[in-house]
């Protein structure tokens, strides 16, 4: 289980990467049309790319970052 997630983790890291790398990626992100859909297409864009995401370490990574968001204002 440590590593499933510690791979995921790498993977997450190294999709983020690209992202920020590569704006037609960043763009067709931005165009999903809601949270589902934008973990759906991750995952497919990822799979695309060799990588290998769960919609679950996904799910987690954004509700992470809307922490983290949220802590900075309160």
């Amino acid at each position: 289980m440590e590593t499933e997630t510690s791979n995921q983790q790498r993977n997450l890291e190294r999709f983020g990467e690209l992202v920020l790398a590569d704006r037609s990626l960043l763009d067709q992100l931005r165009a999903a049309s809601n949270e589902p859909a934008f973990i759906q297409l991750a995952i497919r864009l990822a799979a695309e790319r060799g990588l290998d995401l769960t919609a679950s370490a996904l799910q987690a990574a954004i509700n992470q970052k809307r922490r983290s968001w949220l802590e900075r204002w309160l």
